[in-house]
């Protein structure tokens, strides 16, 4: 289990130096990754998949910004971080929930497939990749909100490697776009989940303060 720090606990000089090192090796494995990605499909698979990524990504950045405000908790004493986790975990199904029902809209659909490179096969892997994107997301806030700002990268880092170890171990078996996000997928709640067991912090419902 991962204790709880208070924000006077961390060492800003050490937090500093594992949070580049964790940055540097996350950006490597993601630059590594559009190569070993074109490698075992192709430079167009890859393409497709990384226009995807983005997308969601972008899509998804308001849920980011208040997850982060998850990060600031663990500095700030007499703050339930508990209590912020389920307010994110609230706002994040809400915004998932309304974001991803454009699926269900079939112009917003049928638009979304004739202008990009989005297909009708990929709305179940896309849905999945939205949840994982999120969940992750808020698994990094939530271990910098309880004083481990530099395991972010580290976590980033990670899930980057194992995905890029079973691509190339299952070279040939991954072809496809989907095929791609449910890797994605598989590892981001794989370490996600680690994670969240980790850190033992259930979300609460907030109570007014006196």
């Amino acid at each position: 289990m991962v204790s709880h720090r208070d924000g006077s606990e961390i060492n800003l000089l050490d937090s500093s130096i594992r949070t580049t090192g964790g940055a540097l090796f996350s950006t490597t494995v993601y630059a590594l990754s559009g190569i070993v990605y074109a490698a075992v499909t192709t430079p167009s698979v890859a393409g497709t998949y990384f226009f995807i990524a983005i997308g969601v990504a972008l899509i998804l950045r308001p849920i980011k910004g208040v997850s982060q405000t998850l990060q600031k908790i663990g500095s700030e004493q007499g703050e339930s971080v508990s209590a912020y986790f389920g307010l994110t975990i609230i706002f994040a199904l809400g915004y998932l929930g309304i974001t991803l029902g454009g699926f269900i809209i079939a112009p917003l659909r049928r638009l979304l497939i004739e202008s990009t490179v989005f297909a009708p096969s990929l709305v179940t892997p896309v849905t999945l990749l939205a949840i994982s994107t999120t969940s992750l997301m808020i698994a990094q806030s939530l271990v910098a909100a309880i004083g481990y700002p530099s395991a972010g990268t580290w976590i980033t880092a990670t899930k980057g490697t194992l995905q890029l170890v079973i691509l190339l171990v299952f070279d040939g078996v991954f072809t496809t776009p989907a095929d791609l996000i449910i890797v994605v997928v598989g590892t981001r709640l794989f370490v996600t989940g680690i994670v969240i067991m980790a850190v033992r912090t259930a979300p609460a419902v907030p109570t007014r303060r006196e």
